[in-house]
């Protein structure tokens, strides 16, 4: 029998032991939305970072030629509203594309109350997910879902300043 107590814990024990609860990041300056967000991931045991702007968590929303500095992402799952001070949701995650976020388009959503056809045809063709408010939840639990099997919960995520969060 080994001496190391690590050695006789099956992988799978292991494994759970070593994982992190999923991250969403949420962009919106409507508190009763951001809140409505975060009781909502939070009750999927999610951790919520919610932010009125970008400007104190992402170096690409103040500057867009800033490229992305982090090894790894900074979240799971980011969801942005389209109207936000500086730079709309849109304009942001296409900087974060073009810039060198390490979070795939495919887990990040843009939310808005009225969008032009022509400003939602960008967001299907950068590949990111759209949402009108007021949320449809039954959809949004899908696309959710489908992020869910993209996400590694074993891969770490960027440290954030503990004043990020609120």
């Amino acid at each position: 029998m080994s001496a190391n107590p690590a050695e006789r814990v099956p992988a799978v024990i292991m494994k759970e032991l070593f994982m992190r609860k999923r991250r969403v990041i949420v962009y919106d300056d409507e508190a009763i939305i951001a809140k409505m967000f975060k009781m909502y991931f939070s009750s999927m045991d999610y951790e919520v970072v919610v932010h009125n702007e970008p400007s104190t968590s992402c170096p690409i929303y103040s500057s867009p030629s800033a490229v992305c500095s982090k090894t790894f992402p900074c979240a799971d799952i980011i969801l942005t509203d389209f109207q936000m001070p500086g730079m709309n949701g849109l304009q942001l995650l296409e900087s974060q594309k073009r810039n060198g976020c390490k979070l795939s388009i495919k887990n990040k959503a843009v939310i808005s109350g009225y969008l032009e056809n022509s400003q939602r045809q960008q967001i299907e063709q950068l590949g990111c997910a759209f949402f009108h408010k007021p949320v449809d939840f039954p959809e949004f639990s899908a696309w959710l879902a489908e992020c869910d099997q993209r996400i590694n919960l074993t891969q770490p995520l960027a440290s954030r300043r503990k004043m990020d969060r609120l």
